[in-house]
Order: structure tokens, then sequence, then C-alpha cells
């Protein structure tokens, strides 16, 4: 849950700093948060898409999601963390996507393994 916090935290400094832009266009706030929102969900479903391929790759079929965290982190280009801890067998198993959204609005995998499920969920 702390991961999740320290994920979140850079989308609130994004939303108060757009909420500073000395432009003339007045920026609904709330509407860039619903997009910010739309697009982390879309990161996340995409990324189920991928685990549920790799565990099917591993041969495992006996599985349970025990927990889901995903976020991003603020840059050139916004990077998207997506975390899955499950069980298999009794073991405790943890596993995770980093993503960015390309030009034509697609995903593509930076990075996928142990490491970032370890990032996202602890």
């Amino acid at each position: 849950m702390k991961k999740l916090i320290v994920l979140l935290t850079p989308l609130v400094m994004v939303v108060v700093l757009v909420g500073c832009n000395n432009s003339d266009v007045p920026i609904d706030d709330s509407i860039d948060m619903q997009i910010v929102a739309d697009t982390v969900e879309n990161a996340k479903e995409y990324s189920n898409q991928l685990f549920y391929e790799y565990l099917n790759n591993q041969d495992i079929t006996d599985y349970e999601i025990t927990q889901t965290n995903y976020g991003f982190i603020t840059g050139d280009p916004v990077v998207f963390i997506i975390g899955y801890q499950y069980t298999v067998d009794d073991s405790e198993f943890l596993y995770g996507y980093k993503l960015e959204l390309n030009e034509n609005q697609t995903f593509s995998v930076l990075g996928e393994g142990e490491f970032i499920g370890e990032f996202a969920i602890r």
C-alpha cells in the first residue's frame, strides 16, 4: 500500500502544477485527473493480458492473484508500473511490468520480472 501511495504522489503533484498554469485557457482539473486515471486503468488492463499469457507460458494453471498494485512515474515518457502478488501451491510469487504509452496510444513493455513486482507490491 505504501508503494501505491508513493506511485500516486506524482499524480497529485501534476494536478497541482496544472492548476498553476498561467495560460488564458482554463483547465478543468477533474478532466485531467480522469484522463490520467483512465490511462493508468488501461495500462493495468493491458498488463493483465500480459500476465495471464505469462502464467500460461509457464504452465501455471492453479494460481490465485492475491494483490495487484499499479500506478505511474512521471517523466518523459511517463512510466506505468503494475505489480502482481500471486500464490501457486501455497508459495508466494511477485511479478510486474513497466510500460510506456506510445504516440499511437498503445503500450510498450519497457521491462518485466520479479524485481518490478517487488517494487510495485512492497
